[in-house]
């Protein structure tokens, strides 16, 4: 689970009525287009998000539209339709007619800001990034994300590097935690929750790379949109620490001019410091998933690490609480070189895993291993 899945969807929103669920009941007015929420306050965060939000993209990102205005759903995650026949429910969705955002739907969690970000870059991206391809267009939007919630990119850069190295087969790293389950024969089954790349059922070659980066739009390829997204975010990252958001922005302002369909795959490779064939890529997708690199990550950025597995996995671990949690869960991140780590060996993540892991009303009696589970 937890494998967040944000994108653009060029839709005529008639073709949509046979799944779009009603609006949420309330709303609020904004300069920028209507607020709708599940109740007052979900709509009252909405605009404080909106309204921070939208004018640093629209400052920060070279050739965004000045006065687009849009509807935006806050709803519950199970709410958030999949169009795309995904198997679950997307993380974000931004609905457009002609290339003008209608409307963006977002899920109501600790990501909101995060998301909110993502779906509002794909409303405001002008007719000048036309071609960025879809695979870019999906890091961009994660990158515009990183700046308004930077809480979350440590563990966010992790996902997208098993996203991205699991579409080459590297998929066996990732993060897991033990749930047990009392039964109705009073058996304990024990079972593994947590995140990690899937990779697809053909494995790239050398060859899908290009193609893949030449596309306009990945909603042909639903099966792999999470792994191009995160594969795209890390293209962008490069990119941008090499030339800016400018640069890139000057990338695809010279492609239209020399009539390329999408930013030439020799250009994005130059500007990523790859090289030209793409060979160097696998290998810096699969360095951050080593246990050197992952024990690293974990000993700076333990607390923000720490906030996200409180935030992100109390709701599939329902009457544990901070404490338990950390001692039952056998809490282990699994690196690409077959090495287990034990989250909750560093202190900061134990830590902040006990005290920001959230309350909650009615819980049932927790359910404790009474064994230790190893792999």
């Amino acid at each position: 689970m937890s494998v967040r899945h944000l994108l653009p969807v060029l839709l005529l929103l008639g073709s949509c009525s046979t799944w779009m669920p009603a609006a949420p009941e309330h709303s609020l007015q904004t300069p920028l287009g209507t607020a709708f929420g599940n109740s007052p306050d979900a709509a009252s965060r909405l605009v404080d998000s909106w309204m921070r939000i939208a004018p640093s993209i629209q400052l920060g990102l070279p050739g965004s539209k000045a006065d687009e205005r849009v509807d935006i759903w806050l709803v519950d995650q199970d709410e958030i339709p999949d169009p795309f026949n995904i198997g679950h429910p997307m993380g974000g969705i931004t609905y457009s007619v002609g290339g003008d955002a209608k409307l963006i739907q977002v899920p109501d969690t600790h990501k909101l800001d995060w998301v909110l970000a993502h779906e509002l870059t794909h409303a405001l991206l002008g007719p000048e990034w036309n071609t960025l391809g879809g695979v870019l267009e999906e890091g961009l939007c994660e990158y515009m994300g990183s700046l308004s919630a930077p809480q979350l990119k440590p563990v966010r850069m992790l996902q997208v590097h098993m996203g991205a190295a699991a579409l080459y087969g590297y998929d066996q790293a990732g993060l897991f935690f033990a749930r047990a389950e009392r039964q109705e024969d009073d058996q304990i089954e024990m079972k593994w929750l947590g995140e990690k790349g899937n990779s697809p059922e053909q494995i790239w070659q050398p060859s899908d790379l290009p193609f893949y980066l030449g596309l306009l739009d990945i909603g042909p390829y639903p099966e792999l949109r999470a792994g191009l997204q995160r594969l795209g975010t890390f293209l962008v990252l490069r990119i941008v620490e090499r030339i800016g958001l400018e640069g890139l922005h000057e990338m695809c302002v010279r492609a239209e001019y020399q009539d390329h369909d999408v930013i030439p795959f020799a250009w994005i490779m130059r500007a990523a410091d790859l090289d030209p064939d793409g060979e160097r890529l696998l290998p810096e997708l699969l360095r951050p998933l080593r246990a050197r690199s992952a024990h690293r990550l974990f000993r700076e950025h333990g607390v923000e690490i720490g906030r996200y597995i409180a935030s992100e996995y109390a709701s599939h671990f329902v009457g544990w609480d901070g404490p338990n949690f950390v001692h039952f869960s056998a809490g282990t991140f699994r690196s690409i070189d077959g090495r287990n780590l034990a989250l909750f060996d560093y202190e900061p993540i134990r830590t902040t895993t006990r005290n920001e892991w959230p309350l909650r009303k009615n819980s049932v009696d927790q359910v404790m291993p009474p064994f230790v589970v190893t792999w």
